[in-house]
């Protein structure tokens, strides 16, 4: 396992938080995946943290499946670009089948990472991100 699964691992434990579950991947990069949901309108996204050997790690929502469709590109598609500016420390996209995606990266030595932030982002940032915008992204997505 590399070294951020490990603190990252190590923090969940000594903070008695049990909502992720942990998979390797044994891939070049030693990746890492812990798989957990957050809970917004209801809804529960789910939510990864990717912890590999590089300096990047990755919190990954998965907000809405399948969301874009012909009728609704060009809605979302500002919507999106509109959030994407405004929020500098994640991005949301879509995924190759047209699923909603938000990423949030933070960088660090390969051997280091700040559990206690990425675990702030989580449940601070991205679900106060998501209370807030999640009634009109999915009503586009409907739309």
């Amino acid at each position: 396992m590399n070294k951020k699964a490990e603190l990252f691992k190590a923090y969940l434990e000594e903070n008695k938080i049990t909502c992720f579950t942990m998979q390797e991947i044994n891939d070049e990069r030693g990746s890492v995946v812990f798989r957990s949901t957050i809970s917004v309108e209801g809804q529960q996204l789910p939510t990864i943290v990717i912890l590999d050997n590089s300096f990047i790690s990755t919190v990954r929502v998965f907000v809405a499946a399948n969301a874009v469709r012909e009728e609704n590109e060009k809605t979302l598609l500002q919507m999106i670009n509109k959030m994407n500016a405004q929020q500098k420390i994640m991005k949301h996209y879509f995924a190759e089948d047209g699923s909603l995606v938000i990423d949030y990266t933070q960088t660090s030595k390969a051997e280091e990472l700040d559990a206690q932030l990425m675990m702030f982002v989580i449940l601070e940032v991205i679900v106060k991100h998501l209370e807030a915008q999640y009634k009109e992204i999915m009503k586009q997505v409907w739309a």
